[in-house]
């Protein structure tokens, strides 16, 4: 696990992403932060989710030695768990290589996605989350090409729904929807909007009307 800051905040103040992954599937989970302190707490949810919906508990969390993820109130909670916090070594980011290299993954799609669409950089934890679903969905290379979504199902260890690949969308693609009740005779046909990603733990989609900011789902 590791926390990643992204500049500039988005228009929601997220300024961090909390990065989690399953060594085993390479599943991750990503929260999207305003402040870095949030990254334990979120870890906390996270570890509950995974609890209640597997009854079962990680039994290691592996970091790098930057700091982070260093409360004592943290580290008591773990120990109360029976997990065990493992960290890399002093300066060697690569000892926490699965994360860094999910980052750098993440950073490239993320600068891809707004790059092909209309959707502004303040909008940047929207592609976030899409580049998220996108890895999980999709193979990889170092699970036979299968995907960690495929790979959780068969162990029954799910704890997300699982989307229809022909029900993705491209990010940023421009829409217009159909106005049921107009006020006008007169007015344009329908609300242009751009989709951007699925909701968590839903098969809507949520998508951004840029003249207002407003992300309906």
């Amino acid at each position: 696990m590791d926390t990643l800051q992204i500049n500039p905040p988005t228009r929601r103040g997220y300024k961090y992403v909390l990065v989690l992954i399953n060594d085993f599937s390479r599943f991750n989970r990503i929260y999207l932060l305003s402040e870095k302190a949030q990254a334990e707490e979120r870890i906390k949810t996270y570890l509950l989710e995974i609890k209640n919906k597997l009854d079962i508990t990680p039994t290691y969390l592996h970091m790098d030695r930057r700091g982070e993820f260093s409360s004592q109130l943290f580290l008591n909670h773990l120990a109360t768990q029976g997990i065990y916090l493992e960290r890399g070594l002093h300066e060697s980011p690569q000892t926490n290589g699965v994360s860094e290299s999910f980052n750098k993954t993440l950073l490239s799609k993320i600068r891809c996605l707004l790059g092909q669409s209309n959707i502004p950089i303040l909008y940047w934890d929207e592609a976030d989350l899409h580049t998220s679903l996108l890895l999980n969905m999709l193979s990889h290379k170092n699970l036979n090409m299968e995907s960690p979504i495929t790979v959780l199902k068969r162990k029954n260890f799910s704890i997300e729904p699982e989307i229809d690949l022909h029900r993705l969308v491209p990010f940023g693609i421009r829409i217009t929807t159909k106005i049921v009740k107009p006020t006008s005779k007169i007015v344009p046909g329908g609300e242009v909007l751009w989709e951007l990603t699925f909701e968590r733990y839903s098969n809507g989609l949520r998508m951004l009307n840029l003249e207002t900011g407003k992300i309906q789902v």
